[in-house]
């Protein structure tokens, strides 16, 4: 759905900008889930429901109330951030939330049982979340705290000394009660539903990163084309398969005239307005998914055109030369027009090298003949080693 996919980039875009703000309001909706859930329960065992005797009625009313007044210090940070979400925050901000939130929890699942109840999977869903929506130098003295919390409620759990909200343990070895089964239950989906969709949704965000990269790796900053190293990959892949089937395939080369007198008369930014357009230009002159247009280097340019013979590719080089020499550019108040020269040779029986030769000696014969046209020429009759001459710009 295109509503759907707009939105989970546009909160992936968000995330990775890590903005204090937008942190906040996202912890929050993370780890309120689990909260609530133990706020009710624990009021209704307060007010007498169930569970009463599960617990020591005045270290349960204790902690309640810690409880509730983390949820609204939570509330208020969440008030606090929301008008901030696109400007910057104060530098505060993450910090009064994780503080109380991490070290909070952790005393929470201490009271409760770090190795007897679900509370751990509370606490490590707050953790995974600080460490993906803030910094590490904002959550580190929090988090090494609340660890340190956390351990020493381990070992006061195994020597069963100490507090214990607990009134017994919730593992007895026999069958647990009710209220046992639906609060360990609701704690628990609470706690991993949010995290497994947290997982489910970096898991995307980071296959879409990896997508990204590996296009910035293949094409050309400036133009968008594909980069020498890519088309190069493209071309021993469609002359493979020339190979096979006998089909035509024809490579044009690609040189914009004069490009130099281009720069030093108007700048390097119209040199890149000019390398740009012509990108454009060749993408609308190609067929899209068919053909492939990349970036040799400089102003030097590349096409494959799969099942395509000479003659219908000097048609599309002369195409695209027409459309740039119809361009009209304007640097500083100064128009300007600009042409490209052009020359192919056909892939014959796979071989890439040769072709490569006779198109690059084709292009230095359209610039010998007086630019701004089209030459081709077949690549098995152009000697090994032929390479353009010094004059060809």
């Amino acid at each position: 759905m295109p509503g759907l996919q707009t939105w989970s980039e546009r909160l992936a875009r968000g995330l990775l900008a890590r903005h204090d703000a937008r942190g906040v309001v996202l912890f929050a909706l993370g780890v309120w889930p689990p909260l609530i859930v133990l706020w009710i329960g624990q009021s209704m065992a307060l007010l007498g429901w169930a569970g009463v005797g599960a617990f020591h009625r005045p270290v349960l009313a204790a902690v309640h109330g810690a409880l509730s007044a983390l949820l609204v210090w939570q509330g208020r940070q969440v008030w606090r951030a929301w008008p901030l979400r696109s400007v910057p925050p104060p530098p505060d901000l993450a910090s009064k939330m994780l503080w109380p939130s991490l070290v909070g929890t952790s005393l929470l699942c201490g009271a409760y049982g770090w190795t007897d109840t679900p509370m751990p999977m509370v606490f490590m869903v707050q953790l995974v979340l600080a460490r993906a929506l803030f910094r590490w130098d904002q959550m580190r003295s929090a988090t090494l705290f609340a660890l340190l919390s956390m351990a020493v409620g381990v070992v006061v759990s195994w020597v069963g000394a100490g507090l214990s909200l607990l009134a017994e343990p919730l593992y007895t070895g026999g069958a647990m009660s009710p209220w046992w089964t639906a609060w360990t239950r609701a704690v628990f989906a609470a706690a991993w539903l949010p995290y497994m969709l947290m997982l489910l949704f970096y898991a995307n965000v980071l296959q879409r990163r990896q997508r990204e990269l590996e296009q910035l790796g293949r094409t050309d900053a400036l133009t968008g084309l594909l980069n020498r190293r890519a088309f190069m990959e493209r071309l021993a892949r469609e002359a493979h398969r020339q190979a096979r089937s006998g089909r035509p395939l024809t490579l044009v080369m690609f040189d914009i005239d004069h490009f130099k007198c281009v720069n030093d008369r108007h700048g390097h930014p119209a040199g890149d307005e000019v390398l740009s357009t012509f990108a454009g230009i060749l993408k609308d002159c190609t067929r899209e998914h068919v053909d492939a247009a990349g970036r040799w280097g400089g102003e030097e340019f590349v096409l494959l055109l799969p099942e395509t013979d000479l003659v219908g590719g000097e048609r599309v080089a002369a195409k695209v030369c027409a459309a740039l020499r119809a361009t009209a550019f304007v640097a500083e108040g100064q128009g300007f027009r600009v042409t490209a020269s052009a020359g192919l040779a056909p892939v014959a029986q796979g071989h890439v090298e040769p072709a490569l030769r006779a198109a690059d000696q084709c292009l230095y014969q359209a610039k010998r003949a007086g630019r701004d046209r089209v030459r081709g020429g077949r690549s098995e009759m152009v000697p090994e080693g032929t390479r353009r001459g010094p004059d060809a710009d």
